[in-house]
């Protein structure tokens, strides 16, 4: 009873909202699981969809924010394990290009938003490519569209 006199018990209670929403934790847990799974390499990349899962019943900021200290902390641990392991040669080439390739991708934002109207056409068009023609030509066709699409993005991110 003296402690309570000196310290302001009320700093200590935490009454922070939580979702008691039962469909919220079905929609929330098991994708955050299975990206962790995923992120640490052991998922086929089915990880991507934990965010749009969990904005089915939350906002989508909170949705990231959800799954964002899972990445962080997985990737924290894969630092920790792999810390012995670096190829610094690799490192040296890979930084500077990946550096290179985040400055070019914010300049050319206004380009990517504007093509992406275009997204719906180009995915009926590969569906059609895929049904109608061999998977030679079909991966030929999609190396080439690749290519040409990394060229004029680095067009428009110089000019």
């Amino acid at each position: 009873m003296i402690i309570k006199h000196f310290i302001d018990v009320s700093l200590f209670s935490c009454e922070l909202p939580l979702t008691t929403d039962p469909l919220f934790y079905l929609f929330a847990v098991p994708p955050v699981l299975v990206l962790g799974i995923s992120k640490s390499g052991f998922g086929i990349g089915i990880g991507s969809l934990a965010v749009p899962l969990m904005a089915l019943t939350v906002s989508v900021p909170q949705a990231a924010a959800i799954a964002m200290p899972v990445l962080l902390f997985v990737d924290l641990l894969g630092l920790a394990a792999f810390r012995k392991h670096n190829d610094a040669a690799l490192l040296r080439f890979l930084i500077p290009f990946g550096l290179l390739g985040t400055v070019l991708g914010a300049l050319n934002m206004a380009t990517a938003l504007v093509l992406l109207l275009f997204v719906p056409v180009g995915v009926f068009t590969g569906f059609t490519l895929a049904k109608h023609s061999s998977p030679t030509l079909f991966n030929r066709l999609i190396y080439w569209g690749v290519g040409l699409t990394g060229t004029k993005l680095l067009w428009d991110a110089w000019h």
